[in-house]
């Protein structure tokens, strides 16, 4: 897949079908409207995705590089990052047709039926049927993916991962919500208590947390997967830093794993960090914590 980070310099020689929006987290709704991006694919068109990107106070459901990965994986030929500046949003709408139209050789558009773009948000479902005869494109609008009675979206996944429901956010996403990083070297506790080391990461400064706490998550190292507990959070009772970090203990693995890229997901949501009055107390809540997680993964 090829991408792009400047939509003034993207440039195709093929006839391409588009769809446009911010796909944060691609999710089973983006994932919805993508499939007839590839019905479309199917039919000899190359088929690009022109993702605007917004600054989002709360973090991002996706960074950067997991959305790429996301869209590689369902097929998407050409990802376009587009930042929303003062330019893009301020762009005539029937501009912004036309160059997509002689730059990027659109036979087609798919979108939502909520789609906007354009200078007052005029860009709509009604404009690109309307002018399709006077640009030489087709549009296909897609209705919105409803889930539990409402549309499915980005903001509503993004609260639910707020208020630390992994398991309907999991769902809403159509695959489990998860944090990368590469292994760093933690306090060494991990070792004290659970007589290996456990992992650590830094998450990515654009990325949406859930609550600070403990939980059941999983763990690909290497293309393998392992199950296992983790603490999102600073750690008050070990630590007077307050450095936010990921620390995972793995139920089934022992090794040195420092410096690997790790990828955990989290399933569910267990407890609240707290401060204990003791590390004592904190290994036995720990041991508890465990003895959960073993019973939920069956080992």
């Amino acid at each position: 897949m090829k991408i792009e980070t400047d939509l003034k310099k993207a440039y195709s020689d093929r006839e391409s079908v588009i769809a446009l929006g911010k796909f944060d987290g691609v999710h089973l709704g983006h994932e919805y409207l993508l499939s007839e991006l590839l019905r479309e694919k199917e039919m000899g068109l190359q088929a690009v995705v022109i993702a605007f990107t917004m600054d989002l106070s709360e973090g991002r459901l996706s960074t950067t590089e997991e959305k790429a990965e996301l869209f590689q994986k369902i097929g998407v030929d050409v990802l376009i990052e587009c930042p929303f500046t003062e330019e893009i949003k301020n762009m005539e709408a029937l501009d912004f047709l036309k160059f997509l139209r002689e730059r990027l050789k659109m036979a087609c558009i798919v979108g939502a039926d909520d789609v906007c773009f354009g200078r007052g948000r005029k860009g709509n479902a009604a404009l690109l049927k309307r002018e399709e005869g006077n640009f030489g494109f087709r549009s296909v609008i897609v209705p919105k993916k409803k889930e539990q009675g409402r549309d499915i979206s980005s903001t509503w996944i993004r609260q639910e991962i707020l208020d630390g429901h992994m398991e309907n956010a999991n769902h809403l996403l159509g695959y489990p919500y998860y944090l990368t990083g590469r292994i760093i070297h933690g306090t060494g506790l991990g070792k004290k208590f659970f007589h290996r080391p456990t992992l650590n990461l830094v998450p990515h400064k654009d990325k949406l947390l859930p609550p600070f706490g403990v939980y059941l998550t999983e763990t690909e190292i290497g293309g393998e997967l392992y199950s296992g507990i983790s603490d999102l959070g600073v750690k008050p009772t070990v630590s007077k830093e307050h450095v936010l970090g990921l620390e995972t203990h793995l139920l089934d693995y022992q090794g040195n794993l420092y410096g690997e890229m790790a990828k955990t997901s989290f399933l569910m949501f267990l407890r609240e960090e707290k401060r204990f009055s003791s590390q004592e107390e904190l290994r036995e809540q720990i041991e508890n914590d465990t003895m959960i997680a073993k019973h939920f993964f069956g080992v």
